[in-house]
């Protein structure tokens, strides 16, 4: 979803503003012409402070949890347009994407964003003759 919100703000600016600023420089009114502006959306979700860099502050945290998770994001993103959390769904939180309103459910984000080895990558380096490979595990 990121990658399609990110794809339409490229879109936008590169063929809604730039054919906009071509049609005023050429005369023409195009003060009634309206487009959405997903920028606030695509920075809520990336930047720092933003969803997924305070999923990898909980994950470094020794005891973060999807929930104290959930509740960051919260805290941070609340007053946020984009962003929609209905109390009574424990466990969801809304992004109103620009194509439409998608639900997550952060049960097991901690777990699936935390940057460990499979235990077969694992054994394969173990099982490697070099000895500085043999160190990054």
């Amino acid at each position: 979803n990121l990658t399609n919100e990110t794809l339409q703000g490229h879109y936008n600016e590169y063929i809604f503003n730039r054919d906009l600023e071509e049609c005023r420089a050429e005369g023409v009114d195009m003060s009634m012409v309206e487009f959405p502006d997903n920028t606030p959306c695509i920075t809520m979700i990336t930047s720092k402070g933003g969803i997924l860099s305070l999923l990898d502050e909980e994950c470094s945290l020794g005891k973060g949890s999807d929930l104290s998770f959930l509740s960051k994001i919260t805290t941070a993103c609340g007053d946020n347009p984009f962003f929609v959390r209905k109390i009574l769904q424990k466990e969801t939180f809304t992004i109103r994407h620009y194509a439409g309103d998608v639900t997550y459910n952060v049960t097991g984000w901690l777990d699936k964003n935390r940057d460990t080895l499979k235990d077969d990558v694992r054994m394969l380096i173990n099982a490697s003759g070099d000895e500085l490979i043999k160190t990054f595990v």
